[in-house]
């Protein structure tokens, strides 16, 4: 009976315990107009809204993808449906808001950094692991972003904001790799705009290939992987998640 006792008020210690916890104060951040603000927010509805957004990035890429057979199909579908259902022409006086890409994805509007999130995020969930990409102008700090996708070793550039990818001369998607020897392919690109007053193909002269992925950002939002992350990060064993790969430091 005393031993029954002693497990029972353990229990009851592990719940109290576990109740406390999940309650603690914990935060969330959101950017307005490029201004980021902290929110507070329970452990709990931090921890189910995590759980959430996991699901959800899920379903979406399997539905857009559920009829692809090859890693190409599914990397192709996803950035089809974020060019065509992210826009940018935010209409007048819509705020821009930073923060998860579930929500931009709900709200319909991105920013060329966010369609990019949202296109690494959905290709990820698919299978095709994938990252945001800076791509600069000379040594100046005029940039776009872009993303690269791991297509079984080659590092593919895609532009899902301005709608744009490219093939090689065997008619492969085009890795970084192939972009560099041969800049020709930039120029078959079907938008090309001027960004920041620079002609699009001059950022693809100066592009940083890719030796490998580390732990991605879209990684990060797998709950398994997460928690595995979090564990190494306190250990040391693993390096931080990288937010931009193609990334130049200035002077």
């Amino acid at each position: 009976m005393r031993k029954k006792t002693i497990g029972l008020c353990l229990i009851l210690l592990l719940v109290a315990a576990a109740v406390l916890a999940l309650n603690a104060k914990s935060s969330t951040r959101q950017g307005i107009n490029g201004i980021v603000s902290e929110h507070p927010i329970p452990v709990w509805i931090k921890a189910v809204d995590f759980l959430s957004r996991h699901y959800h990035y899920k379903e979406l890429a399997w539905q857009i993808t559920k009829d692809c057979a090859t890693q190409e199909e599914r990397v192709l579908a996803i950035f089809k449906w974020t060019h065509e259902n992210i826009r940018h022409d935010f209409p007048r006086g819509w705020p821009i808001y930073d923060d998860h890409v579930l929500n931009i994805i709900i709200r319909g509007f991105g920013t060329v950094d966010q369609t990019a999130d949202v296109f690494t995020t959905l290709s990820t969930y698919a299978g095709v692991p994938a990252a945001m990409y800076q791509a600069f102008y000379d040594d100046t700090r005029k940039r776009t972003i872009m993303a690269a996708a791991d297509l079984n070793g080659r590092f593919v550039i895609f532009d899902p904001y301005y709608g744009n990818y490219f093939r090689n001369a065997k008619g492969e998607l085009a890795s970084i790799d192939d972009i560099l020897a041969e800049h020709t392919i930039v120029e078959k690109a079907q938008n090309k705009p001027m960004i920041r007053g620079v002609a699009y193909e001059e950022y693809f002269k100066n592009l940083v290939p890719i030796d490998g992925f580390i732990t991605l950002r879209a990684e990060l939002q797998m709950p398994m992987t997460r928690l595995k992350y979090e564990i190494k990060r306190k250990l040391g064993l693993t390096k931080k998640a990288i937010l931009f790969y193609g990334a130049r430091t200035f002077e």
